[in-house]
């Protein structure tokens, strides 16, 4: 499940530029390889919140220029509204971050959050849930 997640994730890798949040994804790939443990995967994750946090809490002018300029570097979504381009890429940073932790946390609101996401690619999941069905 965790690897069928990362792959939804990086089907609409357009809507998670930000690099702690793909870094994060990158690592969540180690993690299910063996290549990485908790401890680094919490550090990564560390750094996606933050991401998911600077959408989310952009208050000041300088934030809000630097999210303007995060939603005009995006083709897909630079011509809507302020406002619901900053709620897309906020799911969307969210659904990351709880894809990268997803082994990690059994709170069944994060779990119903991610699997009721729009985010989720149905085709994906044969590529990666074994044994094979």
């Amino acid at each position: 499940m965790h690897k069928f997640l990362i792959a939804c994730c990086w089907k609409h890798k357009h809507l998670i530029p930000q690099d702690g949040l793909r870094n994060g994804l990158r690592g969540a790939e180690k993690y299910i390889a063996g290549e990485i443990g908790n401890a680094e995967l919490d550090r990564l994750n560390y750094h996606a919140e933050a991401d998911a946090f600077a959408i989310d809490y952009a208050k000041s002018p300088e934030e809000i220029s630097e999210l303007q300029s995060l939603i005009d570097g995006i083709e897909e979504i630079r011509k809507l509204p302020f406002n619901q381009a900053r709620a897309l890429l906020l799911r969307a940073a969210y659904f990351a971050e709880g894809s990268m932790i997803y082994p990690r946390f059994n709170s069944l609101p994060w779990v119903n959050s991610l699997f009721e996401s729009e985010f989720l690619c149905p085709n994906l999941l044969r590529e990666n849930l074994s044994p094979d069905f």
